[in-house]
């Protein structure tokens, strides 16, 4: 009896290990592939807590796009008032 409780007990060891490095794996990875621009940025994602990896990779995309769409509307809400100022100081001149 003993044997086979061991047996198991050791089994069940090597499977968490191998889920484990499999996770560290996939981070790695995710690391890699979405890397924010900022170093001391973690990536945001939509997803649930405990979704899958590729409801996470998408949840990260989704993020990626709505910061870009936010970064253009900035851009674009700057580039006329740069004008404007452009204008002021020409017409004083």
């Amino acid at each position: 009896m003993f044997v086979f409780w061991y047996c198991h007990k050791r089994g069940k060891e090597v499977r968490l290990d191998k889920e484990r490095e499999l996770t560290e794996a996939e981070m790695q990875q995710l690391e890699k592939e979405y890397h924010p621009t900022d170093g001391n940025e973690n990536p945001t994602t939509t997803a649930d807590e405990g979704a899958s990896m590729e409801e996470v990779q998408a949840g990260i995309r989704m993020v990626q796009v709505v910061k870009e769409a936010a970064a253009e509307q900035d851009s674009v809400m700057e580039q006329p008032a740069s004008s404007d100022a452009k204008v002021g100081t020409a017409s004083t001149s």
